[in-house]
């Protein structure tokens, strides 16, 4: 962590990290290999909470480490810049929305033999860090809910699981995107894509385009993100027009899927 942030730890911070019983190594170094210092004091945290971000951002970068599959720590990362972009317009618990965007996939279910388990381990590390029990419900609720597969009801989630979500959401579309869908097909030997198949079902990246990626923009909770998101969207649309262009594939054309109106803003 840079020496700011590192000054911002706590004596209660660093004794607990010298006595934990938990499995994590937390070890407070000053050096890591992203840093939300200016990102997080321009949002006012105060200095506990920033060591209380920083002591998670820890857990999380060891508990991922050698993940890939576009769902190691450089996705963490960006769905935190995402989530401080988005929260820098809209509002919102800036403590929760930082805790929940890093936990929301360390116990992602493609690392767990198939459980989803990130709820879980939220819970757990967030109590051994001490952190009080109405903010874990809270984080916990984010990260149990916010998943594209569970299709919670928006209504249902607070103003800022509309934001982690959001950013996790972004995270997938544009050049990003398109690098992600590739990484998690070669892992499980899923082809980019099948000139014989129907995209509208297939098992292949083109398909994952078409069944989930050009749907999320409609799904999308805040101004800020769809801004973004309209955007990344297009670059996905050049991309495949190039692409099928490139192998020959003139009989492919990008027909826009049925998009679903926007959601308004819910503050």
């Amino acid at each position: 962590m840079s020496d700011i942030i590192g000054r911002h730890l706590s004596l209660w911070q660093v004794g607990y990290a010298a006595g934990t019983n938990r499995d994590y190594n937390m070890n407070f170094s000053l050096a890591t290999p992203f840093d939300m210092t200016e990102s997080r004091e321009n949002s006012h945290l105060s200095p506990e909470h920033n060591g209380l971000v920083s002591a998670v951002e820890r857990i999380v970068t060891q508990r991922l480490q050698g993940q890939t599959a576009g769902h190691g720590i450089d996705h963490i990362q960006r769905v935190v810049r995402n989530a401080l972009q988005i929260q820098a317009d809209a509002g919102g618990n800036l403590l929760v929305i930082l805790l929940a965007a890093w936990l929301h996939d360390v116990g992602d279910a493609k690392f767990c033999d198939g459980v989803e388990r990130s709820a879980q381990f939220s819970h757990e590390i967030l109590t051994d860090l001490q952190v009080p029990p109405f903010t874990i419900e809270q984080v916990v609720h984010i990260v149990d809910n916010i998943s594209f597969r569970k299709a919670v009801d928006p209504a249902a989630l607070s103003h800022e699981a509309h934001i982690v979500q959001d950013a996790d959401r972004l995270d997938a579309l544009g050049a990003i995107g398109i690098v992600r869908t590739i990484e998690y097909g070669a892992s499980c030997g899923q082809p980019f894509f099948d000139p014989d198949s129907d995209v509208a079902t297939s098992r292949t990246g083109v398909g994952h385009f078409y069944q989930k990626l050009f749907k999320l923009v409609g799904l999308l909770n805040t101004s800020a993100a769809r801004r973004i998101a309209h955007q990344r969207e297009q670059f996905m649309r050049d991309f495949l027009q190039q692409y099928f262009a490139e192998c020959d594939y003139h009989s492919r054309s990008i027909v826009p899927i049925e998009s679903q109106p926007a959601r308004q803003d819910r503050r």
